[in-house]
Order: structure tokens, then C-alpha cells, then sequence
């Protein structure tokens, strides 16, 4: 935590973050959130709102377990949501090489789900009882939630 924290007060100070600036994963326990307060309060500072953008388990399971990438571009893809155009071909650099990550798989997102239930899920009432908390359908096309998270903030 002290490193995180550390981390995000030295990004706070750069001339980027002068008109404000959005932490995206941060903070991950209630103690970084309650941190995060009493420093941003000390520069003056204070949250204006937290999102969290809500998926379900299945939704998540699937979108991760089915994705690949191409070991020679980097080109990323969906078997469900961008399937490669031609099959075993990168629709990039035509490569027929492919990977997907070693943690790309149901028994390791079933316990990052449950390590984020555990420490994470507890921050959403931190932020809602003080009224700054704004909740997004995360289910839809990349453009359909931007466009959710775009309305949910006001911008």
C-alpha cells in the first residue's frame, strides 16, 4: 500500500495531473482508500467521484478465457469478439503463431474474483455514502459502456 500510494502522490504532483487526474485500479482496499483521503486532503484535494463499472462473473470469465494474441505483432483477439478473420491467420501481419496468457483461464480469474469480493467490493460503500459513487453497466461493445461510463460521469 505504501508504495502504491507513494506512487500516485509523485503522479499527482506532475505538471499531467495540474487540472485533476482519474486512478484507474486505485484504490483496490478500503485502508488505500481511507489513505488516499487524509493525502489528498493534505495537498488539498479531495475525490470527486469513483466508478465502478459492473460485469458479471460470466461475463468476465468469457471475455477473458477467449482471448489470444499474436506472438509476432502483438495484434490482441477474441475467439467470441474478434475472431481472427481467416482461421489460424493474424489478420495483421499474417502470422500463424498465437498466445494467450498463462493466468488467461477460469481457476485463476475464480480466485482473482474472489480476492476482489474480498478487498476490493468493500470500498464501493466507502465511496457511496458520501454520495460518490456511480455505478456502469459494464456488458456491451468497448463504445457502448464508454458511452454509459460518458453519461454516468457527466461528460
Amino acid at each position: 500500500d505504501e508504495m502504491c500510494i507513494a506512487l500516485i502522490l509523485e503522479a499527482m504532483d506532475m505538471p499531467e495531473a495540474r487540472n485533476g487526474f482519474i486512478l484507474d485500479g486505485f484504490p483496490r482496499t478500503l485502508p488505500q482508500a481511507e489513505e488516499l483521503d487524509v493525502l489528498l486532503d493534505k495537498k488539498g484535494l479531495h475525490v470527486d467521484m469513483a466508478v465502478d463499472i459492473q460485469v458479471p462473473d460470466e461475463y468476465i470469465l468469457e471475455r477473458v478465457v477467449g482471448r489470444f494474441s499474436c506472438i509476432k505483432c502483438g495484434a490482441m483477439y477474441h475467439e467470441k469478439f474478434k475472431p481472427l478473420q481467416v482461421y489460424g491467420k493474424c489478420d495483421a501481419c499474417g502470422s500463424t503463431e498465437f498466445m494467450r496468457r498463462i493466468d488467461d483461464n477460469i481457476s485463476t480469474m475464480a480466485a482473482r474474483l474472489a480476492k476482489y469480493r474480498a478487498l476490493t467490493a468493500p470500498v464501493l460503500p466507502y465511496y457511496e455514502s458520501r454520495g460518490l459513487l456511480k455505478c456502469v453497466d459494464g456488458t456491451g461493445t468497448i463504445e457502448e459502456v464508454k458511452e454509459k461510463i460518458r453519461l454516468a460521469i457527466g461528460h
